[in-house]
């Protein structure tokens, strides 16, 4: 045989050998995946299919340091294990709702299982997991975050907040002193309140309170205030079609507030903005009847909670619409009014808004504060001309007062002198790109805020409340007063609303706009 056909022959027979290793492969049947659950001195009980199996624990070396939770491949035939396997399979995601000694009870949702099963130390009650295929081991442990921690902005302090003394007061009351005062709660066997009610109109602040009460209760404890420990629930938001989805989400939160309290200390507030929309009165609701459980869950979790575990807050402006067991002693225990604005007060709100926002040369911000505090409270921007047998009352813009309406005075101020700002150093209110770019550079000449920028923006809203719906603040408007109406007319664009209180329906331009009832709380028809 000469070399060149010997070399020949051994090309074919490897290139033989190696096809048949490959038919040997293609044609064996395929290993399954199992998942080791337990490792005793001589066997390993592994996982397959949902079934448990005691095999022989492997002598290799690669295999000496088998963990639990770890995946390896089985032998098809002999079901032993051949070798670890890089496929890991995960499960489902769940909460760990409750530890003793090394069983873990944990929320999946399919339903609660318990095992002692982990690939991670240090577990706790309220740390979320990640399970393998089979649900029997818990591989990942989950970053401590949820949908109700608030983290778009900043947790305030009380001086953040202008106006609401007296809600400001009741809170610290509630909130502070039961830490600041402690020996003298434990003289009176005085226990800390578990929650407060915040009502009053939409833009005054509510939302303000909980985040400085958030902030206060970190101070007390002399921490940084955490991401967690302000959990912002808005309440038509957790509202789900599927039944026991939105009491779900309840015990979350509740959940996630304990946690809180156990890793950081100190309690976390639970904000409920908008509460009347799952907490509202049962049988209020004739279709759904969702309140009939979702009110029953809250309660359970309001008394199931321990001293200074949960602050709950919830705010409202229908607090009449509350269930009287939610808002009872003993769970919100406070019910606080958060007032608009006055005008002795207002001026705290302006100085707030008006914090690091230029004014022009030789103009105090206090000035400006100050006149456009007296214009605003003035009757100079009318809504409604109400007419009565003791004569003729006005209800303007300062009876709308709120400090979102403040602050949307101070902004479109602020859009006001950019304008202003733009015609000066361009000539004209639409500038092309070249005349931008030279305006921009000549920061010097620059001119900040002006009485008549305000004097523009308090123009502005006065005419975004034309055909605004007022009939809330009517009804208030005329009970302080004690106004028994017999007309009442609007002040812009000469329509007249003309009825007699009782007895007629009024209407603009053939649209019924009822008068509000001072007594009976409702509208007239």
């Amino acid at each position: 045989m000469t070399p060149q056909e010997e070399a020949l022959l051994n090309r074919a027979r490897l290139k033989i050998e190696e096809q048949a290793d490959v038919l040997v492969k293609l044609s064996a049947p395929a290993y399954h995946v199992g998942v080791v659950v337990e490792i005793f001195e001589k066997r390993v009980v592994v996982n397959t299919a949902g079934q448990l199996f005691e095999l022989d624990r492997p002598t290799d070396d690669g295999m000496k340091n088998l963990a639990i939770g770890q995946p390896v491949d089985l032998h098809p035939k002999t079901g032993q294990i051949i070798r670890t396997s890089n496929f890991v399979a995960y499960g489902a995601t769940g909460k760990i709702t409750a530890t003793e000694g090394d069983l873990f009870q944990i929320n999946l949702p399919s339903g609660l299982i318990t095992t002692k099963h982990t690939m991670v130390p240090g577990l706790q009650s309220g740390d979320k997991v990640v399970m393998d295929s089979t649900n029997n081991v818990i591989l990942v442990k989950l970053p401590e975050k949820s949908q109700y921690a608030f983290k778009t902005q900043a947790v305030l302090s009380w001086d953040d907040i202008g106006a609401c003394e007296d809600a400001k007061k009741e809170m610290v009351d509630a909130l502070e002193t039961p830490y600041t005062w402690t020996t003298l709660f434990e003289y009176f066997h005085k226990k800390q309140v578990k929650g407060a009610l915040l009502w009053g109109r939409a833009g005054n602040g509510k939302t303000l309170i909980g985040r400085a009460a958030a902030g206060a209760l970190a101070r007390m404890h002399g921490k940084e205030a955490a991401d967690t420990g302000f959990i912002y629930i808005k309440g038509p938001e957790i509202l789900d079609k599927f039944v026991g989805e939105t009491e779900s989400q309840i015990r979350e939160a509740f959940a996630f507030g304990k946690a809180h309290f156990k890793k950081h200390g100190y309690p976390a507030v639970l904000f409920i903005d908008e509460a009347d929309a799952i907490l509202m009165r049962r049988g209020m609701r004739t279709a759904s009847g969702m309140e009939m459980t979702i009110v029953p869950q809250f309660l359970s979790e309001m008394d199931g909670i321990e001293d200074s575990g949960v602050f709950v807050l919830l705010a409202t402006n229908r607090a009449d619409t509350l269930d009287p067991a939610v808002i009872r002693p003993g769970r919100i225990d406070r019910r606080i009014y958060v007032a608009p604005p006055t005008k002795d007060n207002a001026p705290s709100v302006w100085n707030i808004h008006m914090r690091n926002i230029p004014t022009s040369k030789g103009v105090k911000a206090s000035d400006l504060i100050q006149a456009t505090n007296d214009a605003l409270y003035s009757e100079q921007y009318p809504l409604y001309y109400i007419d009565s047998k003791a004569g003729r009352s006005t209800f303007s813009l300062g009876n709308l007062v709120s400090g979102a309406l403040i602050a949307g005075i101070v902004e479109r101020a602020q859009a006001v002198a950019i304008r202003r700002n733009v015609v000066a150093l361009t000539g004209t209110e639409t500038p092309d790109f070249a005349a931008i770019a030279l305006a921009s550079k000549q920061v010097e000449k620059f001119d900040g805020l002006r009485q008549e920028d305000f004097n523009a923006a308090l123009t502005a809203m006065h005419k975004e409340q034309y055909g605004m719906n007022h009939f809330d603040e009517l009804r208030e408007f005329m009970d302080m007063k004690k106004i028994e109406p017999t007309s009442i007319e609007q002040c812009h664009d000469g329509a007249k609303i003309t009825a007699q209180a009782k007895t007629q329906q009024p209407s603009i331009s053939g649209i019924a706009i009822p008068i509000p009832n001072k007594k009976g709380g409702g509208y007239d028809a």
